[in-house]
């Protein structure tokens, strides 16, 4: 990634795949398959920024380019009007513990999370989003694994039930987004 723009760059490259079967089909090139072409660099460079916004701080580590590195999930979530409240960096989902076989660390670094969180749910929180995919995937499992802590099961419920994708919190505030002053679906 040498340029925040190339989420674009791979969606120019993958629309001359439906030019190039036409081309291979009819032997010549109507309107429709540029329109298709089109229809398919916006949809795959659309797709290629949400799905990049899991790796922003591994891209910005690293010195790689996105469109997520460079303006941050945090503003764009913010232009969509969505709060964000970060947790501190020590702070961790239980999730690669739990991988290495330390359940007993993993189910402390748990509680200690939803601890953290806990305020923020009592306020009103309407999500808890994770972009990490792994860590997601562990804080949607709080439930099950607090399950028989008779201080932590029904937090664990609650904040499990929270639980959303990124893409489900941009996509349910789509109509909100403002783009360069210009509001709607992006």
């Amino acid at each position: 990634r040498f340029t925040s723009l190339c989420h674009i760059v791979l969606g120019v490259a993958l629309s001359f795949s439906p030019l190039g079967g036409w081309v291979a089909v009819a032997g010549s090139l109507a309107q429709y398959p540029y329109a298709l072409s089109f229809g398919v660099l916006f949809w795959v460079a659309g797709f290629d920024v949400m799905y990049s916004m899991q790796d922003e701080k591994f891209d910005r580590n690293r010195g790689l380019h996105s469109l997520p590195a460079r303006i941050g999930v945090q503003r764009a979530l913010r232009a969509a009007s969505i709060e964000v409240i970060e947790l501190p960096p020590h702070m961790c989902c239980g999730a690669a513990a739990m991988h290495t076989s330390e359940p007993d660390y993993a189910l402390r670094q748990i509680r200690q999370l939803i601890d953290h969180c806990w305020p923020h749910v009592e306020a009103g929180v309407e999500a808890i989003v994770v972009t990490a995919t792994g860590c997601g995937v562990s804080v949607r499992d709080y439930a099950r694994l607090l399950a028989d802590d008779p201080d932590y099961a029904a937090k664990a419920r609650q904040l499990s039930s929270l639980y959303r994708d990124l893409i489900q919190v941009v996509e349910a505030n789509a109509d909100h987004i403002e783009v360069d002053g210009a509001s709607g679906r992006r």
